[in-house]
């Protein structure tokens, strides 16, 4: 754009001259450095002016087309700077001015604007009497007296003008106006507030770059503190996971040489016992024969011969009897038994009640899905303990069965039957059942589900007496409340169970608000191909053995129980290798069966941290999953989603209330801290083919650490598990070694004035091989087996599901043997030698027990109940736990 002219306004009355007579128009003086500004500066000038008016006098030049034209002037510099002052000032200063007529014209090289002619108002004031301080008519006119004509007075006024003019021009033109000074200091000082502000904000700048690099740095350094926790972390765990591996290979060697000799005794045992026979037939016929020779040569000759052949008859005669009777188990009823510690029966008071009560008496024989139906009404005495008697009875062919007693809704029991014989098996077992108190005081529906089989091939039906006894011995206190997790099927005379997977185990409940501790139970127990769920192999192993022994069962050998609160991981329980008296080789558990068959225990989580969001008055929700293992083929490891077919699960709820008013009332806001860990999973696998390229040997492992904390301000509730299971089938899948361990603890701790806490130790430790071999009616089987079952606890309110027992108590349990299978075309030859070794000390005294049973017979059998028992405190069993 190119730049503005300036322009300096002038009246048309003094175009295209000036005139300097009286008669002439008004006239105003251009001044060069007077029109600099242009129009927004001027109206800037003008605001300025304006606001200073009343300090500040302005002195303006009035031009009148009715007067002469006056130019006041002083020679000096102080009035030629207020002559140029007020020049500008009337340039600067005209508000109402005259709008002009045209383009602006240059005269003597300026630009000035032509305005129309101004017309005076008139009004009836007094005209205003100015000071000129020159007067040029005066000055013509002195001239003129002075002696100078008209022409030469009025060339000496245009020559006096001129310089007077060229003398201003020379003046303003190095002046600065005042406006232009005081916007100079101005941008100074908005140029040195901007600089100000940018050396500010650089120094801001910086420092917050510096402390970024600062926080970056600290955040690095803290990132590589994690990563080096975390990389110690796995490498303890890598450690500790490798010391089980080499802890589990020793104890599979130990067990593997412990059975070796006790084969070896049992060969030696038997090899001495023909020999003692055979010495004794010898010594018989050698002294027959002494005799023949003493009574004669000829004559005995032909008595001898007699008696040799009578001698011979009566040899093998003896033999075929001795070995019928090894061969066949002794005739009439077998009574089977679990070995564990006999319940006491010690009144406090009988005289307040004793009175055993008929829960049941029934025949199972095709009873799937029929289940017994009755009714139990409570005794009119005041109880406090009650025990069951279980006695059951069958004869013929049948497999085990499960079975479960339902009060209601609530799973209270879970046992299995024994299988029987053709001459018939008897069995009883008592259980204190004092733990569910709450719901023996109110009348019940009695639901026994035991389904069975009746048919040509399966024969044995089961006649089962269920009987109680209910008297008052002072016990323990036991739960207020108890609420099942279960199916709820007992209004349609069905079992509550769930099936899992299948069934929706999730179920909402809304507590009281005065509950102290709740206590969860779980029952839990492998069917069908979940069975053996302990001798799994990897999902996409399962067709490795396809041509000889068929399909295998997968998700892994383990299995991991979940119980979730409002969606919230509350607790865990790896459940423990339960084996029924079908299991491995059905000549292991006869007399003998194994452990917890007839009492399959319920282990506990407590829930107590929740308690502040359970007790707000809202629904709850309680589920119960079960998960196995997925590894992939690079050996990576995760929860599976679901399991084999099928778990049988029931779960408990057990709450004790308060009478204290803080218990009442909860604010329902705070919830517990869960911290659970990722586990730690390692997952091997080999598998090796023969020279035909066909599938040999199989080989796994794998090793689980978990570790879970749920806190809250008034409880703590903490497990920490280790498992470990190596597996191995080899002679093309038919012979299977499987070695497992699992150990755990689990601590529950009540903060407050006087704190309390409950610690349980276990241990389940598991070795099994099988050899199978193809028969004209089947696989035959040989087994050996080794099996133990360690609890330790330091007690806690009521009685445990798990322990059975209240109080403090230690549990030791093993049992091993070895058994042969053979089926045949209508029945079966079976073999066993079982040793099962019992010890307890708990607060009903000390109890130990030892039994060997071989082929269906006790060979030996020793009950110690003395006192002379190892503390409950021994630090040394503490650690053997923790193993």
């Amino acid at each position: 754009m190119a730049p503005q002219k300036s322009v300096t306004e002038v009246p048309r009355s003094i175009l295209p001259r000036l005139t300097w007579n009286g008669s002439s128009a008004r006239t105003t003086v251009p001044t060069p450095q007077s029109n600099i500004l242009s129009a927004k500066q001027q109206q800037k000038t003008l605001r300025i002016h304006s606001r200073n008016s009343a300090g500040r006098r302005l002195h303006t030049l009035t031009f009148s087309p009715h007067s002469s034209t006056s130019v006041s002037a002083v020679v000096g510099e102080p009035t030629l700077s207020s002559i140029s002052r007020r020049l500008l000032e009337s340039t600067s200063l005209s508000i109402s001015r005259p709008a002009p007529i045209g383009n602006p014209i240059r005269y003597n090289g300026v630009y000035v604007a032509a305005f129309k002619p101004a017309r005076r108002a008139f009004h009836a004031s007094a005209p205003q009497q100015r000071d000129h301080h020159f007067d040029t008519l005066k000055f013509v006119q002195r001239l003129k007296e002075e002696g100078f004509s008209e022409e030469q007075a009025v060339a000496m006024m245009r020559v006096l003008n001129d310089v007077i003019q060229e003398s201003i021009q020379n003046l303003t033109r190095t002046m600065v106006l005042r406006e232009d000074t005081e916007r100079s200091t101005y941008t100074q000082k908005v140029d040195f507030a901007k600089l100000r502000s940018e050396l500010l904000n650089a120094d801001s700048t910086e420092a917050q770059l510096t402390r970024s690099s600062h926080e970056k740095i600290a955040a690095d350094l803290a990132k590589l503190n994690s990563r080096l926790r975390d990389e110690i972390g796995r490498t303890q765990a890598s450690v500790r996971l490798d010391l089980n591996l080499e802890k589990g290979r020793i104890r599979e060697e130990a067990n593997s040489q412990e059975m070796r000799i006790k084969e070896t005794e049992t060969r030696i045992e038997q090899e001495v016992a023909g020999l003692r026979e055979r010495v004794e037939a010898v010594k018989f016929s050698t002294l027959q024969w002494l005799m023949g020779v003493c009574t004669g040569t000829a004559a005995l000759i032909l008595g001898a011969w007699r008696l040799f052949i009578y001698v011979v008859t009566m040899l093998l005669r003896t033999v075929l009897g001795l070995l019928s009777l090894l061969a066949a188990p002794s005739k009439g009823t077998l009574e089977v038994f679990q070995v564990c510690q006999p319940v006491q029966y010690r009144g406090e008071d009988n005289t307040h009640c004793d009175q055993n009560v008929l829960l049941m008496e029934h025949v199972f024989a095709s009873s799937y899905g029929h289940p017994f139906i009755g009714y139990y009404s409570p005794p009119k005495c005041e109880f406090d303990t009650v025990k069951i008697n279980l006695t059951v009875t069958s004869q013929g062919r049948q497999f085990d069965r499960l079975a479960l007693l339902f009060l209601g809704d609530t799973e209270v029991f879970r046992t299995s039957t024994a299988e029987p014989t053709a001459d018939g098996i008897v069995w009883t077992y008592i259980k204190d059942m004092s733990q569910y108190n709450a719901l023996w005081q109110t009348r019940q529906k009695l639901i026994f589900d035991l389904g069975n089989i009746i048919n040509d091939l399966y024969t044995g039906p089961f006649g089962v007496t269920l009987t109680a006894y209910f008297s008052r011995e002072g016990h323990v206190r036991t739960a207020d409340v108890i609420l099942p997790i279960s199916n709820k099927k007992s209004a349609s005379n069905s079992s509550s169970a769930f099936t899992v997977p299948g069934d929706n185990t999730k179920i909402l409940y809304q507590l009281p608000p005065n509950i102290s501790r709740a206590v969860v139970s779980i029952s839990v127990c492998g069917q069908s191909t979940e069975e053996f769920w302990w001798s799994n192999v990897f999902s996409y192993d399962t067709e490795t053995f396809n041509a000889t022994i068929g399909e295998l069962y997968g998700y892994s050998p383990f299995r991991e129980v979940q119980l979730y609160v409002d969606d919230i991981l509350a607790g865990i329980i790896w459940p423990f290798p339960i084996i029924f008296t079908g299991g491995v080789a059905p000549g292991f558990w006869r007399p003998i069966v194994g452990i917890d068959a007839f009492d399959l225990r319920q282990p506990e989580i407590d829930i107590s941290p929740f308690l502040p969001i359970l007790k707000d008055g809202q629904p709850h929700s309680f589920e119960i999953k079960i998960v196995g293992l997925s590894v992939s083929r690079n050996g990576t490891v995760t929860f599976s989603s679901r399991v084999g077919s099928y778990w049988v699960v029931t779960g408990n709820i057990f709450l004790y209330l308060s009478d204290s008013a803080l218990d009442r009332t909860s604010s329902g806001t705070e919830k517990p801290y869960v911290d659970a860990h990722t586990p730690q999973f390692k997952a091997t696998r080999s598998l090796v083919k023969n020279q035909a390229g066909g599938n040999d040997s199989l080989n796994y492992s794998v090793l689980v650490e978990r570790t879970l904390s749920i806190r809250s301000s008034e409880f703590l509730w903490s497990q920490n598990l280790t498992y470990s299971n190596f597996g191995l089938f080899n002679q093309q899948g038919m012979s299977q070694s499987t070695n497992q361990h699992t150990a755990g603890r689990s601590t529950i701790i009540a903060f407050g004035a006087n704190q309390t806490s409950n610690e349980v130790l276990f241990e389940y430790p598991l070795s099994v091989n099988q050899t199978y071999r193809p028969t004209d009616a089947g696989l035959s089987i040989h087994a050996q087996m080794s099996r133990g079952l360690d609890i330790k606890t330091t007690g806690a309110t009521g009685i445990s599901t798990y322990t059975l027992i209240s109080g403090p108590s230690r549990l030791h349990t093993q049992q091993w043997g070895e058994a042969f299978y053979q089926p045949t075309d209508n029945s079966s030859i079976s073999f066993g030698d079982t040793t099962d070794v019992f010890e307890s000390s708990n607060i009903l005294g000390h109890y130990k027990r030892s039994v060997r049973a071989v082929n269906g017979s006790i060979v030996s059998d020793t009950d110690d109940t003395d006192d002379q028992s190892p503390s409950l405190n021994d630090q040394s069993d503490h650690d053997s736990l923790l193993r």
